[in-house]
């Protein structure tokens, strides 16, 4: 009797072999769905971001040009892992500002970037802005305002695209949705972790065409 109920029991556990191929599709389908994620994912940042990197910098190497201004860059050109690498997309240029310093540079302010600009004149610099720096601010719109403030509009970003697990980083407190030298202004949306609210600061920057 008791082998009986054992025997019943199993079989009524037992898939049916509709059920296995429903579940055999589902992981199909989850595992084809971690394969495009992250293949997405390592684009954006192996390629496209690098890409917009030497864009942005290069559009702020054409404002120096053009406006005979020192250029400052914030964020280490080494900092991270794939520049490390891969080499740097851009170079330390007349100073660069990081919290940890920028151990290749000559001319470094090792600092917050908002308390490092605070100390530099108006329409002193063209600046460019390496990805994650903007958007991990505490206080992104006094940044921001400094940037602006230190550039006299002539600022240009590279950031973090919007819809990337990267820009949903712990770490960051505000996605950049847009900004110089895609547009003439920078807009931004709070993280729901992050303390400061979305906002938009317009700058001189670039315009279509260049300078």
């Amino acid at each position: 009797m008791a082998s009986r109920s054992r025997s019943r029991s199993r079989s009524g556990t037992r898939l049916t072999k509709a059920q296995k191929e429903s579940r055999q599709k589902l992981k199909t389908i989850g595992k084809w769905s971690l394969i495009i994620l992250g293949s997405y994912e390592l684009y954006m940042v192996l390629v496209d971001r690098r890409q917009k990197r030497r864009d942005a910098f290069n559009a702020a190497l054409n404002a120096k040009a053009a406006t005979n201004k020192p250029m400052l860059v914030i964020g280490d050109p080494d900092g991270s892992f794939v520049n490390r690498m891969m080499g740097a997309d851009f170079d330390c240029q007349d100073l660069c500002i990081d919290p940890k310093g920028c151990p290749k540079c000559k001319n470094v302010l090792v600092a917050d970037p908002l308390v490092a600009l605070e100390g530099l004149g108006d329409n002193s610099h063209v600046v460019f802005v390496n990805a994650g720096y903007f958007e991990a601010a505490a206080y992104p719109d006094q940044l921001l305002a400094q940037i602006k403030r230190v550039s006299g509009g002539d600022a240009f970003f590279a950031y973090r695209q919007p819809w990337t697990l990267t820009a949903f980083s712990p770490w960051m407190k505000q996605r950049v949705k847009t900004a110089p030298p895609i547009t003439s202004y920078v807009q931004w949306s709070k993280l729901p972790w992050g303390k400061a609210e979305s906002g938009q600061l317009a700058l001189k920057g670039f315009s279509r065409g260049g300078y």
